[in-house]
């Protein structure tokens, strides 16, 4: 018996579910069949984290799609470990595009500002984003409508024609895999966040905090690393971070 928790483990079971109900993953061009899923990772945080439900993915051989973002307040596209990590992604077959942050402008030329994120993500990358973008805290302005130089994924063929599912504030309709089994809806795009899915999941509070917990440690491990105050004097350094903590 599964449990409906935010598991890697029950995530692949979402996937057979899915599968053995007869839905095709399919993206966001192209042919569509009688039931369908268009699968979207939008990567808002821990962009390595992608990898395990990539992973997951090709094993079943499903496809999906993964969207970075450029300009993130929370991770640097142009690391090498972050570069390598959507190499991987695109070297298993999986899609890959640009996530951006609307918010960041005062006036939005969509146009221009999509181009010069696609051309900064390949010159990152070395790889050329798909066509459509996922936009990050979309306002009810893009539910369902076109703009003019900006394909994106709330178009009212992925968001109103279709049902649009997502992680990102807990399940609406309760856990994913019972749509799946019951066939509730034969056309689905859904959302799904890879920082949300972990390898144990307490709750869905709980998975957000081990976010926090692990960039804390990350952070705290590059000072001890890279910082040679730091590393002289290990010790001090880990009790007074631990004060601060407290």
């Amino acid at each position: 018996m599964q449990t409906c928790k935010f598991t890697l483990e029950h995530y692949e079971h979402i996937l057979k579910t899915a599968l053995s109900s007869g839905y095709a993953f399919v993206g966001f061009d192209g042919v569509k069949p009688e039931r369908y899923c268009i699968l979207r990772h939008d990567v808002d945080y821990v962009p390595e984290w992608s990898l395990r439900l990539g992973e997951i993915e090709s094993r079943l051989g499903i496809k999906s799609t993964f969207f970075f973002q450029v300009s993130s307040k929370t991770y640097n596209l142009g690391d090498f470990y972050n570069r390598s990590v959507v190499e991987e992604l695109y070297e298993m077959g999986h899609s890959i595009g640009v996530h951006v942050d609307l918010s960041l402008l005062d006036e939005i030329d969509c146009e221009d500002f999509i181009g010069d994120e696609k051309l900064v993500f390949e010159s990152f990358t070395n790889i050329k984003p798909c066509e459509i973008v996922s936009i990050h805290n979309p306002t009810k302005e893009f539910f369902g409508k076109k703009i003019e130089g900006l394909r994106h994924t709330y178009e009212a063929e992925f968001f109103k024609e279709i049902k649009y599912l997502s992680d990102s504030q807990n399940w609406y309709e309760g856990c994913v895999c019972k749509i799946f089994s019951e066939k509730k809806y034969d056309k689905i795009q859904l959302l799904l966040h890879p920082y949300i899915w972990q390898e144990h999941s307490k709750d869905f509070l709980n998975n957000l905090a081990k976010v926090v917990i692990y960039r804390n440690q990350e952070l705290e491990n590059h000072f001890l690393k890279y910082h040679p105050t730091c590393k002289a004097n290990e010790a001090e350094f880990k009790k007074a971070v631990r004060l601060v903590k407290e």
